[in-house]
């Protein structure tokens, strides 16, 4: 694993405050960031263009302490609120963030949500350590909630018919078959493990506070991107100004394109490497 390039898209001039989820919009070439203390969820172009959404919420409140985004093949974003412990969506014709319909069901600190082709949610509910599954319809069902399966989920990320996530608690990586409900737990050991994204063949990217991991999912083989010591080489070579401080949220782009954010500092970057 080679690094190729780091590029800030945006530096800690106050912009953000402590960015917390990120995705990519793949037809507009733009991110969404979750910004947590900025109650807000906001958009970053590639060439570092930045704006923020409506935070208002349908009947009169606003956003409070978003943790993670996500968006729909129809352009649709999703978020969750862990000040609400609610998730949220807003379509592209919305100018306020509708609350998703959720059955008989509460969550305590949302931690990340993604959505599939077909418009079904999940979410990771961090302190009742579950994964849940919401149908367009609303009905929730529970994926996963076995504390020796899971314990501390925070990211996820879906995946063809799997739900990846980090088994913080447990130091893990895991996935949930989401038509059988089968955990799979991979043989490799992160201290630390908070975000997670796959990329376009199926390997993933795991962030902790300032670490970046590679699973190569097929070998169950653990590669290491980027840390501390890493970090100091390439800020000299890239001309980054900032040392890392906490990798709280990534995703992928094209094959060997990441974006994460550093949530203390405020910053966006994005990491172009070579696969070998």
């Amino acid at each position: 694993m080679n690094i190729l390039s780091i590029t800030a898209l945006s530096s800690n001039d106050g912009f953000f405050s402590y960015p917390s989820g990120i995705c990519l919009d793949t037809r507009e070439k733009a991110l969404y960031i979750a910004d947590m203390y900025g109650s807000r969820i906001c958009r970053l172009t590639r060439n570092g263009s930045r704006s923020a959404l409506p935070n208002a919420i349908a009947g009169g409140d606003t956003l409070h302490k978003p943790l993670a985004v996500c968006i729909a093949a129809d352009q649709t974003l999703y978020i969750a609120d862990a000040g609400h412990n609610r998730l949220f969506r807003m379509s592209p014709c919305d100018s306020h963030w509708q609350p998703v319909k959720t059955v008989a069901y509460a969550f305590q600190l949302p931690g990340s949500i993604a959505v599939s082709p077909q418009g079904t949610l999940f979410a990771a509910d961090f302190l009742k350590n579950r994964l849940v599954q919401i149908a367009p319809t609303g009905e929730a069902a529970i994926l996963a909630e076995d504390e020796t399966l899971i314990l501390k989920p925070y990211g996820i990320c879906l995946y063809q018919n799997k739900l990846f996530y980090t088994d913080t608690a447990h130091m893990r990586i895991c996935a949930v078959d989401v038509k059988t409900g089968d955990v799979h737990s991979f043989p490799c050991k992160i201290e630390n493990p908070i975000a997670i994204t796959l990329d376009q063949t199926g390997n993933a990217y795991i962030s902790e506070p300032k670490r970046i991991h590679y699973l190569d999912t097929q070998n169950n083989s653990l590669h290491r991107i980027l840390d501390k010591e890493i970090w100091k080489e390439r800020m000299r070579q890239y001309g980054i100004e900032n040392r890392i401080c906490h990798i709280g949220a990534l995703c992928a782009g094209r094959i060997g394109e990441l974006f994460f954010t550093d949530t203390i500092k405020g910053c966006i970057y994005r990491m172009t490497m070579e696969i070998r």
